[in-house]
């Protein structure tokens, strides 16, 4: 990560951390309702970038995944262009794992291997 997190944004890590490996835990167990969520609060971006990272990478507990494909969703242009700044600013994972969906895609399904932004 290029940017030095805040305490309070590396505690949120290794909580969503512990909600990601419990909602796998889940998904492995045949319940499709495994799911993780983020609280609103200052710094969601650079939370999520940290979170992004070490799913990627792996970091303690969490296994690589360099295969790993991220999805952000917003129905703000404004914000999208605000995050993919901010996020290209932090990340260190390769650019082709990010999907950054803008407020135009009116899609049911995603042309593989192709990126939206």
């Amino acid at each position: 990560m290029r940017i030095e997190p805040k305490d309070f944004q590396e505690d949120a890590v290794l909580l969503l951390t512990e909600e990601i490996e419990s909602a796998q835990r889940e998904i492995d167990r045949g319940r499709a309702s495994g799911r993780a969520v983020l609280a609103t609060g200052s710094g969601k971006t650079v939370i999520m970038t940290m979170l992004m990272e070490r799913l990627w990478a792996g970091h303690e507990s969490i296994a690589a995944d360099p295969e790993a494909i991220f999805l952000w969703l917003s129905d703000s242009p404004e914000l999208n262009i605000q995050s993919k700044e901010k996020i290209e600013a932090a990340r260190t994972f390769s650019r082709s794992r990010l999907v950054i969906v803008d407020t135009d895609f009116d899609c049911e399904m995603f042309t593989p291997g192709i990126s939206t932004s």
